[in-house]
């Protein structure tokens, strides 16, 4: 697999977006693919507002209309990125259909990477989590909100990290023009 990882790109730019709920492994995945493509790991949750932070820190869901200038500001990062000839992953939950819209309205190239596992077994996983703003009483607001893509790679988090990037990078090779 190792000599293929400059051949899935093949020169041009290309964005990759991790999605899926929070806790979902969104931040560990999409860092780990950008260093196995060597390509920019863009982390979303850095680009939220502070009011946003505090809202989901007091278990508060974020509106549409909280999420909207936070989406857009994610679309003008990959957007400067693809600008500038680069390649990027980007880790956003992206949970519903007019989000996913709204972040690759000037992307080019990219492909959509749908994490997703049952709400259990994302529960436990944010329960571990020591320093993040989104804490386990938000994990059901989240499932709620869900609209599954049409045009995405879907992944289950049932099975390894180093199952989840072979299955990834694998389709993202066999599936060249699917976004």
């Amino acid at each position: 697999m190792e000599e293929k990882i400059s051949t899935i790109i093949g020169g041009r730019k290309l964005i990759v977006i991790v999605a899926g709920v929070s806790g979902v492994g969104k931040s560990t995945i999409g860092s780990l693919l950008a260093k196995k493509m060597g390509i920019l790991f863009i982390e979303g949750d850095e680009f939220h507002s502070q009011e946003n932070i505090d809202k989901m820190q007091s278990n508060t869901p974020l509106t549409d209309e909280d999420r909207l200038p936070w989406i857009c500001r994610l679309r003008d990062v990959i957007y400067g990125v693809g600008l500038s000839g680069e390649s990027a992953v980007l880790s956003c939950s992206a949970l519903k259909e007019k989000y996913r819209k709204i972040l690759v309205k000037r992307c080019g190239d990219y492909k959509m990477i749908w994490l997703y596992g049952d709400q259990s077994t994302i529960e436990k996983r944010v329960k571990k989590r020591d320093n993040h703003f989104m804490k386990v009483d938000m994990i059901k607001s989240q499932f709620n909100d869900i609209e599954t893509p049409n045009n995405a790679i879907c992944i289950n988090i049932s099975q390894s990290k180093g199952s989840i990037m072979q299955e990834i990078l694998s389709k993202i090779e066999k599936h060249d023009s699917l976004h």
